[in-house]
């Protein structure tokens, strides 16, 4: 387990030895480090070759950004990309209801729930418009 801040990894990694006794957890490590200790931190978890390596690192683009790059660094590994699961198994961040997640409303009720990520919304109806407006309004090109 790579990722999260320090006390979501450790109760990450309680919870998983809990409900899988027999399963071998060979690290957990959270992602805020200095840049010396990530590379001691990055020799050991390539040294103990897992099988399964899940990444926990804020989520969308910089997350498969950092596997991507650090694939054949663990190619002996299947690599997992798990955004904010660790602190949803750590209890630290709520999943929505399930009649939201079915829906597929889980973006609008994260916007409503958390209003500081309300400009990132508003960023995004934007660029659906101005996308919706060059659709519509395409001139020909006249050859």
């Amino acid at each position: 387990l790579y990722g999260a801040n320090k006390s979501a990894n450790l109760e990450t990694a309680k919870r998983v030895r809990k409900s899988f006794p027999h399963a071998r957890l060979v690290g957990a490590y959270h992602s805020f480090i200095k840049d010396k200790e990530k590379e001691d931190v990055l020799t050991a978890i390539r040294k103990s070759s897992p099988q399964i390596f899940f990444g926990n690192l804020k989520g969308g683009s910089s997350q498969e950004k950092w596997l991507q790059q650090h694939k054949d660094t663990y190619s002996d590994s299947i690599i997992v990309g798990v955004d904010h699961a660790f602190e949803v198994v750590s209890g630290k961040k709520k999943m929505p209801p399930i009649n939201v997640q079915k829906k597929g409303w889980t973006g609008l009720y994260t916007s409503l729930t958390q209003p500081w990520n309300v400009p990132r919304f508003f960023r995004l109806f934007i660029i659906f418009l101005v996308t919706l407006y060059r659709k519509i309004f395409k001139k020909e090109k006249m050859y």
